[in-house]
């Protein structure tokens, strides 16, 4: 269905092209859950971890540094990027790799032997890699990288039916939202975050 609507596009090579790499992607997920199911024992997704661990700090070093000069301007413009090139390209990354730091902090059962420190010194590790993840993904301005981590700890709490930890997060939600309207530079961050400088959010896609 993807390629099939090149067909009546404006643009199909364009049109096409967009749609492999979505086929792609797609297909790529739906083998790494398998992928995870099966070897899920053998700790397989051990490198993730790390593989965040290394994109925050570079991420990081670019933001304390500037180097490359274009990590702002590179890209569509409109965001950070650091080394990658583009800024959807970076909060990707931060999102398919993000999802493990819990998995890996959290869960000793399965003799995970990733951290050898107390649970509170792995949570505490956890939170601050967590909040450098959100802090980098809010820079790229990638409004359906951070749409797709809102969206998928919902359903991953439905589905847990761990509707405490879902009531805390709509209410911690909740307060920050109207922290944010109240304060008018926060108020104009998430205003630019989200609008991307156009007149309206969807104002980047009208033409297309």
């Amino acid at each position: 269905w993807f390629l099939s609507t090149s067909l009546w596009s404006s643009y199909p090579a364009v049109s096409a092209a967009r749609a492999l790499y979505f086929i792609l992607i797609s297909l790529g997920c739906i083998s790494a859950g398998f992928l995870w199911l099966r070897y899920s024992e053998k700790n397989i997704f051990d490198f993730l971890l790390p593989a965040n661990l290394i994109v925050v700090l570079i991420c990081l070093f670019s933001l304390l540094t500037n180097i490359p000069s274009d990590s702002w301007t590179g890209g569509h413009g409109k965001g950070f990027m650091g080394f990658f090139g583009h800024q959807n390209l970076l909060a990707s990354v931060l999102i398919f790799t993000l999802p493990v730091v819990f998995v890996k902090i959290k869960d000793q059962s399965k003799k995970i032997k990733v951290f050898f420190f107390p649970l509170s010194a792995r949570l505490a590790f956890g939170g601050i890699l967590f909040s450098l993840n959100l802090l980098i993904l809010i820079f790229t301005y990638s409004r359906a990288a951070i749409l797709s981590l809102v969206f998928g700890t919902i359903v991953f709490l439905i589905l847990n039916k761990n509707w405490k930890v879902l009531t805390y997060s709509f209410s911690i939600a909740a307060v920050l939202s109207i922290v944010i309207y109240l304060t008018p530079s926060l108020n104009k961050f998430a205003d630019t975050v989200i609008k991307k400088d156009f007149p309206e959010f969807y104002s980047s896609r009208i033409w297309m």
